[in-house]
């Protein structure tokens, strides 16, 4: 089942879209459950726990939709969100917060059922790749998500794998790694780290994770690793 949020000011928008994403889902054989919000507040006050994509309205009150998405990525950078307005010259703004695409008001439903296929496609593929590591405190294996990682660590000949809430060690190499994850964008800034470009919060001497973990830069790696970085974040725009 798709998770899946709708915010607009206008209780019939609301409606009008819970009906059209329930009928593109049975057409597109995916289940949906839905959740609606009437202001960027009260979505950003009981922001879902567990959301795959967000249909977000522009033109709303203080904040608006695009101030309500650039609060929303500092905990959620890699939501799903589909920008929904009746004036298309905030179409350029909408790509500040790396929004996936952009309805135009009033919304048809063949364009609606198209956005979210495509939508669906690309969570899809994010969400394929796992890898098998090692619970470090109990020798438990489990699937992970690598979109939970935070960044790998060499320490005293293991590899430990962050998530931020557990501390796994993975059996093998970082070369390996480095070599599976790239395309998920993690990227060997230091011979002992690997880290997910998606947790990076500032990079300064050293890099700054979301939660205020420090990774250091190695001089040898740090040219390679902020071009290839902004190569990265020029392809989520």
């Amino acid at each position: 089942m798709w998770k899946l949020a709708i915010c607009d000011d206008e209780a019939t928008i609301r409606s009008q879209l819970s009906t059209l994403l329930l009928k593109a889902g049975k057409e597109l054989g995916e289940e949906f459950e839905i959740q609606t919000f009437s202001s960027g507040e009260s979505l950003l006050t009981a922001f879902p726990r567990e959301m795959d994509l967000l249909l977000l309205d522009i033109e709303m009150g203080n904040p608006d939709g695009i101030e309500t998405a650039h609060r929303i990525r500092e905990f959620a950078p890699e939501l799903c969100i589909i920008f929904i307005t009746g004036y298309t010259q905030y179409a350029l703004k909408s790509y500040s917060v790396r929004a996936f695409g952009f309805l135009p008001k009033p919304v048809s439903y063949t364009t609606l059922r198209n956005e979210i296929s495509l939508a669906l496609e690309q969570l899809k593929r994010k969400a394929a790749h796992t890898i098998m590591i090692k619970d470090r405190t109990d020798g438990v294996t489990h699937q992970v998500d690598v979109r939970n990682i935070q960044y790998f660590e060499v320490r005293d000949h293991d590899i430990l794998a962050m998530t931020g809430r557990k501390t796994f060690y993975h059996r093998g190499t970082l070369n390996s790694l480095e070599t599976e994850l790239a395309p998920y964008g993690f990227f060997r800034c230091h011979a002992a780290f690997l880290v997910n470009q998606r947790f990076i919060a500032s990079i300064g001497q050293d890099l700054v994770l979301s939660d205020g973990t420090h990774i250091p830069i190695s001089r040898a790696k740090r040219k390679e690793f902020l071009t290839r970085l902004s190569d990265y974040i020029g392809d989520t725009l």
